[in-house]
């Protein structure tokens, strides 16, 4: 059944190989992302994939809350609404808030059934555990240790498993590795190393554990405000929802809102039974749409539609599609077809269940209502910080689209006048 969707045709054999060959100590926290880097294939198809088998009973969907400093998971809850608020980490001895959009991380554990796993914790600082640690070595108090480990270029974080400071560097792998120094309760990028080597020079009176931890971790983890805007996601897991009256706070989510052009006379003239007709064919279009672009339909108002996206560049592809489509839904219909209105806008927000399913809300959410308010019809208004989003321009050039046009406009409860930018489309086929 998994193997029969499209999306998954050709993954489902690899996926039955890594369930049957890897050893018990990675099959613990499986990662979609990391899977999908390592099979060079897309990360959607990937995560869809073990959304699917984890609806089929094949995996256990895991939520790691995750320790901001040392990564480890505190607690493992399998359901969305049992996620706790805050949480404490015993190996660094801090306590720390529940941030969906940074330490909420989505793994996965085939079901006992079809892949018996070992009863208790594998080594909490264990390769398995936190494969993004690269150095942990105990440098006596006044010591220096000089070790050669093969770091690749990239971000990494320096510190101590002790509690205490940290600090994060870029090393571009031209020059030598810093030197990691424990000073005066500070944590140092020092100077560079010697060649091919990494200095970690203990100048305290105490021993410390050194660590040099790879930042990488973050382009593979499937963080809740990710998955949550995933159609796979929704579809999979209709079952997981937030407790009534929680919420989540989302660092930035890719909001795009449709509405039809002159709905009252559409009404009007066609009478209410064809003018449903043509709006639920119109639903039935963007939702197709939205979903094909990695977006998930939030909700219908009216004739409205709210859909909600991971990523700037898929919003603004399900945007475009939607335009440059339009005059082919058009075509030969006897009820003249839709003219349609298009705003997007990123930003914060939080996300709640309300009637049983996700839903999205806050200043953000009121603004790109507000910035599809601004489309007269036929165009996409886009807010100037989704314009300012990497890759945005560049999704308009692949399209074969023009620039957007960059106007100023008054949006009602926003204070200042705002930037926006606009594209005109031909509605013709």
């Amino acid at each position: 059944m998994i193997a029969a969707q499209p999306v998954h045709r050709g993954l489902s054999g690899q996926l039955d190989a890594y369930l049957c060959g890897t050893p018990n100590t990675w099959l613990q926290r499986i990662r979609p992302l990391t899977l999908a880097r390592q099979w060079r294939v897309d990360e959607a198809a990937v995560t869809s994939l073990f959304l699917a088998a984890h609806e089929q009973g094949l995996l256990t969907l895991r939520w790691k809350v995750l320790c901001p400093r040392c990564r480890n998971a505190r607690d493992v809850p399998d359901n969305l609404g049992d996620l706790p608020k805050s949480v404490h980490c015993t190996t660094c001895n801090v306590d720390f808030e529940q941030e969906f959009s940074a330490n909420v991380e989505l793994t996965f554990q085939p079901e006992p059934w079809l892949r018996p796993l070992p009863d208790g914790a594998y080594c909490m600082m264990g390769a398995p555990s936190v494969p993004h640690i690269k150095v942990q070595r105990n440098v006596d108090a006044g010591r220096t240790l000089e070790i050669d480990p093969p770091l690749q270029p990239g971000g990494y974080r320096l510190r101590t498993t002790q509690a205490g400071d940290q600090v994060d560097v870029d090393w571009d792998g031209t020059g030598e590795f810093p030197t990691l120094l424990a000073r005066n309760g500070e944590i140092l990028a020092g100077p560079p190393s010697p060649v091919g080597k990494i200095l970690l020079e203990n100048q305290t009176d105490r021993n410390l554990t050194f660590v040099i931890e790879e930042l990488a971790w973050r382009k593979d983890a499937l963080t809740g405000d990710r998955v949550i805007a995933m159609p796979a996601f929704q579809h999979f897991c209709p079952e997981q929802i937030l407790r009534p009256g929680d919420d989540v706070a989302i660092a930035n989510v890719v909001l795009l809102f449709t509405d039809l052009k002159g709905s009252t006379s559409m009404y009007e003239a066609l009478g209410d039974a064809a003018a449903y007709n043509l709006v639920r064919d119109h639903f039935d279009y963007l939702t197709e749409l939205i979903e094909r672009h990695g977006g998930v339909l939030v909700k219908t108002i009216g004739d409205a539609v709210m859909a909600a996206f991971a990523e700037p560049v898929e919003a603004v592809g399900a945007a475009l599609e939607a335009q440059l489509g339009i005059g082919v839904f058009n075509q030969d219909r006897d009820d003249g077809g839709i003219v349609l209105k298009v705003g997007l806008h990123q930003g914060p927000c939080i996300a709640v269940t309300s009637h049983d399913h996700l839903d999205y809300f806050g200043s953000t959410v009121n603004v790109a209502a507000r910035v599809q308010g601004e489309s007269a019809g036929g165009d996409i208004v886009i807010s100037d910080d989704l314009m300012a989003a990497t890759g945005v321009r560049g999704a308009f050039r692949l399209a074969g689209a023009a620039e957007p046009a960059e106007e100023t406009a008054e949006l009602r409860g926003v204070a200042k006048a705002v930037r926006l930018w606009r594209l005109q489309f031909d509605p013709s086929p």
